[in-house]
């Protein structure tokens, strides 16, 4: 009986092959070195709200092996980032809640819709799923940082609300952006799959 495989060739499932982890740790590498390298601030009253296209290399591999390889990828890349954070881990919690909430979006999408518009509608999927986890972790996290950072509870909900803002508007661009540059690496996946 022949797997069932997912939309181009993908494998539903990670099947960890020697050649299946270099690509995860090669596309983990991009993504550390964009994630420390390249972070843009978006709202200036709120510097620690950035875009990086970090999320990238991990829909990448999400597409070249698996969804949960990028996954991996995404982990990685917030561990190692844990040796430069200064949020005690929490923005690295919140990020990889957000990106892990992207791409799972983006693949259930992508590996049922067919036709012109089924990559535009993943990355709407994307989008959303950008939104409504930002605000879910947001409100888990951002009280406990509150209270760890600052030994006190949110005062102001006028404030937290203004920050909730930030971080959807943040996180509307970072979804964008991740479906717009990996739609530009479409015409290379095939390849990036055959080699592997």
């Amino acid at each position: 009986m022949s797997k069932r495989k997912a939309r181009g060739g993908r494998e539903p499932r990670l099947e960890l092959t020697t050649k299946n982890m270099v690509v995860i740790a090669m596309f983990g590498a991009v993504a550390v070195v964009l994630y420390f390298l390249v972070e843009i601030p978006i709202i200036p009253f709120a510097p620690h709200l950035k875009v990086n296209f970090a999320d990238i290399p991990a829909f990448v591999a999400g597409m070249v092996v698996s969804p949960l390889a990028g996954i991996i990828v995404l982990g990685l890349r917030c561990v190692l980032h844990l040796l430069k954070t200064s949020t005690l881990g929490i923005g690295e919690a919140i990020d990889f809640i957000v990106g892990a909430s992207m791409l799972l979006a983006f693949f259930f999408a992508y590996d049922r819709l067919r036709g012109r518009w089924s990559y535009v509608l993943s990355a709407i999927a994307t989008v959303a799923a950008a939104i409504v986890a930002g605000i879910a972790a947001n409100l888990i996290f951002y009280p406990i940082f509150i209270w760890v950072m600052f030994g006190q509870t949110i005062e102001s909900l006028t404030v937290f609300a203004i920050y909730l803002g930030g971080t959807v508007t943040t996180n509307i661009i970072r979804a964008v952006v991740t479906c717009v540059v990996t739609a530009v690496f479409l015409p290379v996946i095939p390849r990036l799959r055959a080699i592997r």
